[in-house]
């Protein structure tokens, strides 16, 4: 995508020298041409290197806040508050990670969250932060976010 804009600002710079009327080629010992502008004192100067310059330049510039939202990525998705409101949703591996954050999202929007962990403590600690997100961010408190252990490799449990 970089690579797209920097070629499509360099062919609209190059467009522009080859129609503008202020650059008039001069001719230099009849084989080599070179783009120069003259100044009302006919006296030639190079306008070209400053005006790719400043085209780079704004390619930079396009460039370096197209790498902060790459980086940052994009805003995470917060339903709207009580949206969810009476829908049961059960996480797996909610404690950490993506299932934590989904959990703090989804709460804050209403819904009942179940939280599943490989271990009763991490469950709880799943909970507790998902409480206190929600009455941080939303001011509500959601008292239906449960934690249950849940062990995948193991059958049994």
């Amino acid at each position: 995508m970089r690579l797209l804009l920097l070629a499509s600002l360099l062919g609209s710079s190059l467009a522009f020298l080859n129609s503008s009327p202020q650059y008039r080629p001069l001719l230099h010992h009849k084989t080599t041409t070179s783009i120069q502008s003259t100044t009302n004192d006919e006296e030639p100067t190079s306008n070209r290197r400053s005006f790719i310059g400043k085209s780079l330049a704004g390619a930079a510039a396009v460039g370096l806040v197209a790498n902060k939202v790459a980086i940052e990525g994009p805003s995470p998705y917060m339903p709207p508050p009580n949206s969810l409101t009476g829908k049961v949703i059960v996480i797996t591996g909610g404690n950490t990670g993506l299932g934590l954050e989904s959990g703090k999202r989804l709460a804050a929007a209403g819904a009942t969250i179940v939280v599943t962990t490989r271990s009763i403590e991490k469950g709880a600690k799943a909970v507790e932060a998902i409480k206190e997100y929600t009455k941080e961010n939303n001011g509500i408190e959601n008292d239906y976010i449960y934690s249950l252990p849940l062990d995948l490799c193991n059958l049994e449990s």
